[in-house]
């Protein structure tokens, strides 16, 4: 059975992801491989996860939330959410302040179509720039750590999971 973990992930990507942002300068191949790789493993989770299951345990997660929990986890979702296309925030009703209950709501609606759909339209320069700090050997807590070490680490932050165990392997 797939880890929460990995749903999680998925779904920060989903809810961060909203259309194609055209970069006004050149863009690196760091941040296209950033960008496509992430973008590479949501689409193959989603391929491969029950999508009720990764829904059903991403509310069960929310309804655990305090509101102050809420709002902070929230935050680091909304440090991708706010780079998304007006149109798109507008369709799902995104807000800097969005409350518990409609993000519950946005996530039962959601199906897999959907679900690959705003992953396509995250941004590659977005998913560099909150991944990034979480690969920096100036980041003190990464220092010491090796690449992988360093990826579980960033999604735990991400996520407002900071246990990092690896994922359990699918059978």
């Amino acid at each position: 059975m797939m880890n929460l973990r990995y749903a999680l992930i998925a779904l920060y990507f989903i809810f961060g992801a909203a259309g194609v942002v055209r970069a006004a300068e050149p863009v690196s191949a760091q941040t296209v491989l950033a960008g496509s790789t992430a973008k590479t493993l949501a689409r193959a989770f989603i391929a491969t996860a029950n999508i009720e299951d990764v829904k059903n345990n991403s509310i069960e997660k929310l309804n655990r939330m305090g509101p102050a929990n809420y709002g902070k986890q929230y935050a680091k979702y909304y440090r991708v959410i706010k780079d998304l296309p007006a149109a798109l925030k507008t369709k799902y009703g995104f807000t800097q302040d969005l409350p518990k209950a409609k993000m519950i709501k946005i996530i039962r609606s959601l199906d897999k179509k959907q679900f690959y759909t705003i992953i396509e339209a995250v941004p590659n320069a977005t998913i560099a720039r909150v991944a990034g700090a979480y690969f920096n050997d100036g980041n003190p807590a990464v220092k010491d750590k090796s690449f992988i070490e360093r990826v579980q680490m960033g999604w735990a932050e991400i996520m407002g999971d900071m246990a990092s165990k690896p994922p359990a392997r699918q059978h």
